[in-house]
């Protein structure tokens, strides 16, 4: 993938990324516990597979591009 391709195709993983973190937030004010739960894992393991499977690959082939930390894991 071209380094402009994958500029623009991370960016918008990042993006889908930070809505499910704000989601994530917006749960903790209003579900119940026992749904929170339920709703903690399933965003986590969406959000884990959008960085594993898509971004991770990008960040390796192009390292200019991942933020800062990311790439010391």
């Amino acid at each position: 993938m071209n380094r402009d391709d994958a500029k623009v195709i991370a960016a918008h993983l990042e993006a889908a990324i930070s809505q499910l973190s704000l989601a994530l937030q917006e749960a903790n004010v209003r579900l119940p516990s026992a749904a929170l739960e339920q709703f903690r894992r399933s965003v986590g393991l969406h959000i884990g597979n959008l960085s594993f499977e898509l971004l991770d690959p990008i960040y390796a082939e192009h390292p200019d591009l991942a933020p800062p930390g990311v790439l010391d894991r």
